[in-house]
């Protein structure tokens, strides 16, 4: 089976930093629709739930960085928990290959938080981030530092619970409990 995992936006605006989401679906932004593993991903949010805080919802695709008001535009739209760049291409693989799937991600930055515009130029094709290119923004805008560290203190305890709940669900994030 396959995992998306990592960090997202939080799309819904009841979620905040480090809350957690089990995918039950994801949205690609051409359209198609990916239904995680049903099995996986109840066995995922229980066994998490036991522990911890667990939310289980819709994950929304984009190509882009999504700022406030296209946040609220794709909950308002399609009521999924959170975005991310990633899930829409590990469930189109997952989808070819005939093999489950499933979505684990924590909340890096609430619906409420706008990131700084530029920061999607900073983005490598890998999803990481371009330091040199950052940094060199982040100098000549200093009046978005406030939000940068808004950003990386949401980021760090977003990385944190999602370590937890990856710690509660073992080997194999609990593909072969299920």
């Amino acid at each position: 089976g396959l995992v998306s995992l990592g960090v997202a936006g939080g799309v819904d605006p009841s979620l905040r930093p480090g809350d957690i989401i089990v995918g039950t679906e994801v949205l690609a932004p051409d359209g198609r629709r990916f239904s995680t593993d049903r099995q996986w991903h109840e066995y995922m949010a229980s066994a998490i739930g036991k522990v911890a805080p667990v939310r289980e919802g819709r994950i929304v695709g984009s190509d882009t960085v999504v700022a406030a008001a296209g946040k609220w535009k794709l909950f308002e739209d399609t009521g999924a928990a959170c975005v991310d760049m990633e899930s829409q291409a590990v469930a189109a693989a997952a989808s070819a290959a005939g093999l489950p799937f499933a979505v684990l991600r924590a909340v890096a930055d609430p619906a409420s938080v706008d990131i700084p515009e530029w920061i999607s130029r900073s983005v490598r094709a890998d999803g990481g981030i371009d330091l040199a290119k950052a940094l060199g923004a982040a100098v000549i805008r200093p009046l978005d530092w406030r939000r940068l560290c808004r950003l990386a203190i949401g980021s760090r305890k977003a990385r944190l619970n999602l370590g937890g709940a990856v710690g509660i669900l073992g080997p194999g994030f609990g593909l072969f409990a299920r």
